[in-house]
């Protein structure tokens, strides 16, 4: 079974259709209660402003807000339970621009550990059981 027929098939109740930047329509899961009952844990997501305010820093020091994270953070290998959210909805079929085995992005902000970007791979990592790794960049 792919990921995309395990997730369809487990947690049906959290999957819905919806119209995002695609000209068609595609199939999203609710992320943050995918993680609460993934983990068992409760995950808060954390606010648009925040990550507003992260984007803002990082495009004010680096000039962008994507490369500086590859170029200036440091390749770990990341712990799940210490990640912090922010999008709610994730599309189940993957990237669609991105190998799936590059390595997330992670903004250190504050006593914060955000993924800031990479939430399908990051998916699909934790439903292979994979180790997830990260480029972090501390601000």
């Amino acid at each position: 079974m792919n990921h995309y027929e395990a997730l369809k098939t487990e947690y049906p109740h959290l999957i819905s259709w919806t119209r995002y930047m695609d000209p068609k329509n595609y199939e999203v899961i609710d992320f943050e209660k995918f993680i609460q009952l993934f983990f068992s844990i409760d995950k808060q997501l954390i606010s648009e402003g925040i990550i507003s305010e992260i984007r803002n820093i990082l495009i004010s020091t680096y000039g962008n807000d994507q490369d500086c994270i590859v170029e200036k953070g440091i390749l770990s290998e990341i712990e799940i339970e210490s990640v912090t959210f922010y999008q709610k909805q994730i599309g189940i079929m993957g990237p669609k621009n991105t190998d799936i085995n590059e390595p997330v992005k992670l903004v250190r902000y504050g006593n914060l550990n955000i993924l800031y970007n990479g939430y399908h791979r990051f998916l699909y990592k934790v439903l292979s059981g994979e180790n997830i790794y990260a480029y972090v960049l501390e601000i």
